[in-house]
């Protein structure tokens, strides 16, 4: 399984973690159909479900699982 985490300027950024940590990583592996994503923070070990597209656990990141603006 391979891992990268994205630079700040990626079109591939991701959200900081609920937990509130940075470390967030896209992970990879090869599976029967191809390469399969997913994203996971390496502080609390919160993660998506495998996709075949990295897009995909990218949305699902930075929509559900990653940590709210605060109100201002």
């Amino acid at each position: 399984m391979d891992e990268l985490k994205p630079s700040p300027d990626s079109q591939f950024r991701l959200r900081p973690c609920k937990c509130g940590s940075e470390d967030v990583v896209y992970q990879s592996y090869q599976g029967p159909e191809g390469t399969i994503y997913r994203v996971k923070c390496r502080s609390c070990g919160i993660r998506t479900f495998w996709r075949l597209c990295r897009h995909d656990v990218q949305v699902e990141w930075n929509r559900h699982m990653r940590c709210e603006k605060p109100e201002v």
